[in-house]
């Protein structure tokens, strides 16, 4: 079983221009699945380090990723654009996207319209 972790919390660590707002982003790799949860706001400045990640993750040969906004204060639309190439790039590259927005179980993203509706949804 191959397990990694990394853990950053923000302001410091991720953009100076979160220094307002606590932020913790969090990602951990258990075999062929990588979690990224975000607690506080996931926007275009947080985002992109979910995406680098997750498409590291892929090529590393990850096949699902779920990224957990269950505790995210607030998702604006840079981080919707984000998630949108996130599904499909795990697509193309043969792996799966899910969501996690509440206590629910995660929802599989298999396009990128499918974002806006499960945000609208959770």
């Amino acid at each position: 079983m191959h397990i990694s972790s990394e853990e950053e919390d923000s302001p410091s660590q991720l953009n100076d221009a979160l220094a307002d707002r606590a932020v913790v982003y969090r990602s951990l790799r258990v075999d062929a699945e990588l979690l990224v949860t975000v607690n506080g706001r996931f926007d275009g400045s947080v985002a992109p380090r979910a995406y680098e990640d997750a498409a590291q993750a892929l090529d590393d040969g990850v096949t699902d990723i779920v990224i957990d906004l269950s505790d995210a204060d607030e998702i604006d639309e840079g981080a919707v654009a984000v998630l949108c190439a996130l599904a499909i790039t795990a697509t193309k590259r043969g792996g799966k996207m899910f969501l996690w927005l509440s206590a629910s179980e995660p929802m599989q993203i298999l396009d990128p319209s499918e974002v806006r509706e499960a945000l609208d949804a959770g």
